[in-house]
Formats: C-alpha cells, sequence, structure tokens
C-alpha cells in the first residue's frame, strides 16, 4: 500500500481518517461548533488530491457525486469564521 504506483494520492488517506477521529477524541465539550463544516472541507482537499487515482480507474461520476456532496454538507454546517469561511469556498472553487 505504501510503496505502490501512486504513493501521495493513496498517503493522504491516513491523515483524512486522523482528522475525521479528532473531534470524537476532543469530545463534545471541546469541539468547536463549526469542527464538522472544517472536517468536509478537510474531506474534499483530501478527495481533490486523489484525482489522479480516479482518473485511471475511470471513476469520474462517484467523485462528482462525492464532490458534491460534501460541499453540500459544508454549506449546510454551521458556519465556521468568516474569514475561513471564505477561504474555504475559494478553495473548494480552485478545487473544482
Amino acid at each position: 500500500f505504501l510503496f505502490a504506483f501512486q504513493v501521495h494520492e493513496k498517503s493522504v488517506l491516513f491523515p483524512c481518517l486522523a482528522a475525521l477521529l479528532l473531534p470524537t477524541a476532543l469530545g463534545p465539550k471541546r469541539r468547536p461548533a463549526w469542527a464538522p463544516a472544517a472536517l468536509c472541507h478537510f474531506a474534499a482537499a483530501c478527495l481533490y488530491s486523489m484525482y489522479p487515482l480516479i482518473v485511471k480507474d475511470k471513476l469520474h461520476l462517484p467523485y462528482a457525486l462525492f464532490a458534491v456532496l460534501l460541499i453540500a454538507l459544508f454549506e449546510c454546517l454551521p458556519a465556521p469564521p468568516t474569514l475561513l469561511r471564505l477561504f474555504c469556498r475559494m478553495s473548494t472553487a480552485v478545487g473544482l
């Protein structure tokens, strides 16, 4: 797995998993309200970095559906601070 041809695209899954488990580790009292929105944005960034694998395996439709789902979730969840929300929207537009 780690020594495959496309190492970078697969290696992004390890920090993605750690980031997705972090709010559980923090507990409900220490977790910010906008953490789920930030995690959706991070998952979208991980998805964008795996695009070469998606093209190679011809998985364009699942990629597009999952990207739209993550963007919709990001917009529906409680917003992070205004500047961070603006940055996330700009980076999502660039990633698409």
